[in-house]
């Protein structure tokens, strides 16, 4: 009854985290170059006829709880070619922009996002741009 009920409500299978392959990792980036410390994939969204990826990114360890959003390029999903290299491709006047989703919704991306706030607070924030 219960596999039955996870395939009724879209609940994806289980699998094993240890037999997964790294396809982007902090360290791919030069010494210098932004993202070198730290850069985790959060979205990925088809825009034919390529994988955009967006990544949280960061330059040490100091800037942990603001962190800015980065974008890389793939054609087959193992190998991803960072476009922010110099700098984050968007971020708040006030700090992070972090933790991207995007969603493609026919001519449109609904883009969800963590926003600093002037008072130094987050806020989950939603943009709406089309294609």
């Amino acid at each position: 009854m219960q596999q039955m009920s996870q395939r009724y409500f879209g609940i994806p299978p289980k699998f094993n985290p240890e037999e997964g392959i790294t396809v982007f990792e902090p360290g791919k980036g030069s010494q210098g170059e932004w993202g070198h410390y730290r850069a985790r994939i959060t979205s990925i969204l088809w825009i034919e006829p390529l994988w955009v990826g967006f990544f949280d990114g960061g330059e040490s360890c100091y800037d942990n709880y603001e962190e800015w959003c980065g974008v890389v390029l793939s054609h087959d999903l193992e190998h991803w070619r960072r476009l922010s290299r110099n700098g984050p491709w968007v971020r708040s006047p006030h700090g992070c922009i972090r933790y991207m989703d995007a969603l493609r919704v026919g001519n449109e991306i609904f883009y969800y996002y963590e926003y600093t706030r002037e008072n130094g607070s987050h806020e989950l924030r939603m943009n709406k741009v089309g294609l």
